[in-house]
C-alpha cells in the first residue's frame, strides 16, 4: 500500500494540484451556463490555499514536502514548497483569479474552436494551473520537464490556435519553439542520468559539478528553457503570439509562462548543480540579457499598436532576469541578489498582467490600440490608463513599486560586487522603459482634441480588476527587505 510522508505534516502542496485536477473533472461534467462559476470557486479554493501555504512556510520556517512511496522501491514522487515555490503559486493563484474575473465580467470567454463553446478555454486554463503547480513543486528534472510540457500543450490552445490564420501561425510558432525546447532539455536530462544516474536535485547537488556531462547537461538544459522563456536571441515567437491572442491569454503568456521557465532555470543552476555556473557563463548569461534589454526596449520605441509594445516590453524585462546570474555568481550578496531575481519576476509577472488586460480593455472598448490615435483616453478610460501608468511604475523600478525593490536589489549587488557594467545595464533599462511608456501614457493625458469614441460601454468591473493587479505590483515594494527574505525558505538541500 501507499504510505503517505512528509516531512512537515501539511497536506497544502498535494492539495494544490489536486485542485486543478479536480476542477478538470468537474468542469466536464458541469452544464456549460456553470462552468464559469464552477470555475471561480476553484480558482478562489486556490487563492486561499496559497495564501494558507505561504502562512505555514513562514510558521514552520520551513519547506513543506508530501512524498508518496513504496517499501524497498524508488520514490513516486516529491512535492516540495520551499519559500519560491510558495510566492510562485500565490502569484500564480493571484493572477488566474483575476483572469477568471475578468472572463467573467467580459461575458465573451473566447472559445478554443468555433461553435465549441467556452468549456474548451476553462479545462485548458485549469490545465495551465496543473502544469505550474508541478514546475513550482518539482525536485527532480523528469517531474519539471513533464509541467513545462503540461504548460505548452495548454497554452497553445489559450492562444487560439483554432481561432482562424491570423491566430493560427504564431501559436504554431510558440508550439514548434517549444518543442524544440524540449528536444535539448530531454537531451540535458539524458546526459545527467547517464552521468549521475539521478535526475533528483537533492542527489544532483551533492555530485561534482564539474564534470563534462554536466557542463554538457546544463547547456544544453539552459538553452531549452531559452526556447521556453522568450529570451534573447530565440525571443522571436513572443511578439506575434502576445500579439495575437485574447487580452486572458497574453497575460497568462506574458506573466506565468515564460516566468515558470525561469524558475526552472533557477532551480537547475542553483539547486541541481549549484557549482556548474562558472564566472564566464555568468557574464554570458548577463551579456543576452543586456541585448535583451536594449533590443526589447528599441522594439517597443518603434511599435505603433500598444499591444506589440506590451509584447517587446517583456523580452526586455526578461532581460533583467538574465542579470541575476553573472550577478550572483561574482559576489558576496548572492542571496540578496537571488531575492531581486526572484522578486524581479514576481512583480513583473503581476505588472505585466496588469498591463496586457489594460490594453484589452482598451481594444474592447474603443475597437483598437493604435497609440497614434490614444489622445484623450484618460478622460474616457481614467481607472484603465492609472492602473497602466501603476504596472508601467514597477517595469520602469519607481518607487515604491515592486520592481523598484528587485532592480535595486539588482543594482546593490553589480555595485558591491564591483561590476558596474551591470549597473549601468540597469539604470539604462529603467530609462529605456520610461521612454516607450511615456509615448503611451503622453498621449493617453493629451487633453486637447476629442477623445476617442467608444464602441461599448465601459465596464468599471473589468477597470477595478485591471486597477487591482496594477496595485499590487505596487504594494508589493512596500515589503521590508528582511520579509523577502522568505524565498529563500528551505532552500537549503
Amino acid at each position: 500500500m501507499l504510505d503517505v510522508v512528509t516531512r512537515n505534516p501539511d497536506w497544502l502542496p498535494a492539495l494544490l494540484l489536486l485542485l486543478p485536477l479536480s476542477g478538470l473533472v468537474a468542469l466536464t461534467v458541469v452544464p456549460e451556463k456553470r462552468v464559469p462559476l464552477a470555475a471561480l470557486s476553484l480558482f478562489l479554493a486556490g487563492l486561499l490555499l496559497s495564501i494558507a501555504l505561504i502562512a505555514g512556510v513562514l510558521s514552520a520556517y520551513d519547506a513543506f514536502e508530501f512524498r508518496l512511496h513504496r517499501s524497498g522501491m524508488l520514490p513516486l514522487g516529491l512535492l516540495r514548497a520551499d519559500g519560491m515555490a510558495s510566492a510562485m503559486l500565490l502569484c500564480t493563484a493571484v493572477i488566474l483569479f483575476v483572469v477568471c474575473c475578468y472572463l467573467i465580467a467580459d461575458g465573451r470567454t473566447p472559445a478554443t474552436r468555433p461553435g465549441s463553446g467556452a468549456r474548451p478555454f476553462w479545462l485548458c486554463l485549469f490545465g495551465l494551473w496543473f502544469g505550474l503547480g508541478l514546475v513550482f513543486l518539482s525536485t527532480d528534472l523528469l517531474t519539471l520537464y513533464v509541467g513545462l510540457e503540461i504548460v505548452m500543450l495548454s497554452m497553445v490552445p489559450l492562444l487560439g490556435i483554432f481561432q482562424g490564420e491570423p491566430v493560427r501561425a504564431p501559436a504554431q510558432r510558440f508550439l514548434v519553439m517549444s518543442t524544440v525546447g524540449s528536444v535539448f532539455t530531454l537531451c540535458g536530462m539524458l546526459s545527467l542520468l547517464l552521468g549521475y544516474g539521478t535526475l533528483e536535485f537533492l542527489a544532483l547537488s551533492q555530485q561534482p559539478p564539474h564534470a563534462p556531462y554536466a557542463q554538457i547537461a546544463v547547456t544544453l538544459i539552459t538553452i531549452g528553457l531559452f526556447f521556453r522563456a522568450a529570451l534573447f536571441p530565440v525571443h522571436t515567437w513572443l511578439p506575434a503570439a502576445h500579439a495575437g491572442a485574447s487580452a486572458p491569454a497574453s497575460a497568462l503568456l506574458s506573466t506565468l509562462v515564460v516566468t515558470a521557465a525561469f524558475i526552472a532555470l533557477v532551480r537547475i543552476w542553483v539547486d541541481a548543480q549549484p557549482g556548474v555556473g562558472t564566472a564566464t557563463a555568468g557574464q554570458l548569461l548577463g551579456v543576452l540579457g543586456a541585448c535583451a534589454i536594449l533590443l526589447g526596449s528599441l522594439m517597443a520605441l518603434r511599435q505603433e499598436k500598444l499591444k506589440t509594445l506590451v509584447a517587446y516590453s517583456t523580452v526586455a524585462q526578461l532581460g533583467f532576469l538574465l542579470l541575476t546570474f553573472p550577478l550572483a555568481s561574482a559576489t558576496r550578496l548572492e542571496e540578496t541578489v537571488w531575492t531581486g531575481g526572484i522578486l524581479q519576476a514576481i512583480s513583473h509577472a503581476v505588472a505585466k498582467a496588469a498591463m496586457a488586460l489594460a490594453v484589452g480593455l482598451v481594444i474592447r472598448t474603443i475597437g483598437h490600440d493604435r497609440i497614434s490615435e490614444l489622445g484623450g483616453l484618460a478622460r474616457s478610460m481614467p481607472l484603465t490608463v492609472f492602473a497602466f501608468v501603476a504596472a508601467g511604475m514597477s517595469l520602469m523600478g519607481l518607487p515604491p513599486s515592486g520592481g523598484f525593490v528587485a532592480k535595486w536589489l539588482l543594482l546593490r549587488g553589480a555595485i558591491e560586487g564591483g561590476q558596474w557594467w551591470w549597473g549601468i545595464v540597469i539604470i539604462s533599462g529603467g530609462l529605456l522603459t520610461g521612454s516607450y511608456l511615456y509615448r503611451v501614457v503622453s498621449r493617453a493625458l493629451w487633453m486637447q482634441g476629442p477623445a476617442p469614441v467608444l464602441k461599448q460601454p465601459i465596464d468599471r468591473r473589468m477597470e477595478c480588476l485591471v486597477l487591482a493587479l496594477a496595485l499590487i505590483s505596487i504594494l508589493i515594494g512596500l515589503l521590508r527587505i528582511s520579509d523577502l527574505q522568505f524565498v529563500h525558505i528551505g532552500r537549503e538541500w
